[in-house]
């Protein structure tokens, strides 16, 4: 971790996120050394069942055990996990006798120090950690809600729903903060044939955003991590002239997708470009889906 003295804002008043990897890129080889081996000597101490599993987790991470026990506040995305990969790890770690270590769960609790506490603990209790998990969901939303409702530029009250970001959605973001250019924000064009009513075109994707959850969302961070906020009215964010990549890192996590009609190469295209953390392979062609449904 690097500490600040202010966190540098933007003209919206949101964290800058070009001004901290400034910043970031600042610090010289000393000063990373000197931040990493302080946060090393602040490391908790373990106790013997989350030792055994600390052991059991690095063997099927194929990482030294002493980088897990030093930074327990290390994120499994950190040391070079994705959301594809994660699913080998889920099934390593229940061929090693942690049947609850699901996907959804190995997922959900992305940190070293949460993933073998939901371990040990559910190798303990069973089922309690499902049950845990759900309470500690609905505090995270209360503790949360106005801050993330501010973030967004929204009342409280416009809010439908708030919840952490999952593990593989928050690997996602990790990396496009981190990086350059709009990492993880993918493109589709589709040709439109001769006929299509841009308009109805328009107000069918209005009903799909209306219908679904996900078509409202926007991601925000707040003091326990990225959350994923969605809102009970939005509009259709119309429009693809402006990149991704040319927009403020917060401002296009806040509304990640778009669409629009553009002309290329002498044809009309519907142009959709979305983060990845809204979809998988198997949800966008049933979003597609339901937006051709919804033209009439």
């Amino acid at each position: 971790f690097v500490p600040l003295k202010a966190l540098p804002l933007s003209a919206n008043n949101k964290a800058d996120g070009k001004a901290l990897a400034r910043m970031y890129d600042g610090l010289s080889i000393e000063d990373l050394q000197r931040l990493s081996a302080a946060g090393q000597q602040e490391g908790r101490t373990w106790s013997a069942a989350e030792k055994e599993v600390l052991g059991v987790l690095a063997e099927c991470m194929d990482v030294p055990l002493a980088e897990l026990v030093r930074g327990g506040g290390t994120n499994i995305f950190e040391l070079g996990f994705d959301s594809i990969s994660v699913i080998g790890l889920a099934k390593r770690l229940q061929a090693r006798g942690y049947g609850g270590a699901k996907l959804a769960v190995v997922m959900a609790h992305a940190g070293v120090e949460a993933l073998v506490g939901v371990l040990v603990g559910n190798d303990a209790q069973g089922g309690e950690g499902e049950v845990a998990a759900q309470q500690k969901i609905v505090a995270f939303a209360q503790r949360n809600l106005l801050g993330a409702a501010e973030e967004l530029g929204v009342e409280a009250e416009e809010v439908e729903a708030l919840a952490p970001c999952t593990a593989a959605q928050g690997g996602m973001i990790y990396r496009f903060l981190d990086g350059e250019g709009s990492l993880y924000f993918m493109g589709f064009s589709f040709e439109l044939e001769e006929g299509v009513d841009v308009e109805r075109l328009r107000g069918a994707w209005g009903r799909v955003v209306r219908g679904l959850e996900v078509l409202r969302m926007g991601f925000v961070f707040t003091p326990d991590g990225c959350a994923q906020v969605v809102l009970k009215e939005r509009e259709v964010p119309w429009g693809v002239d402006t990149e991704f990549a040319a927009m403020e890192k917060g401002e296009a996590l806040a509304r990640p997708w778009k669409v629009g009609v553009v002309q290329q190469e002498g044809k009309r295209m519907m142009r959709l470009e979305i983060f990845h953390g809204l979809y998988d392979g198997a949800s966008l062609p049933l979003l597609l889906r339901k937006r051709s449904k919804s033209v009439v």
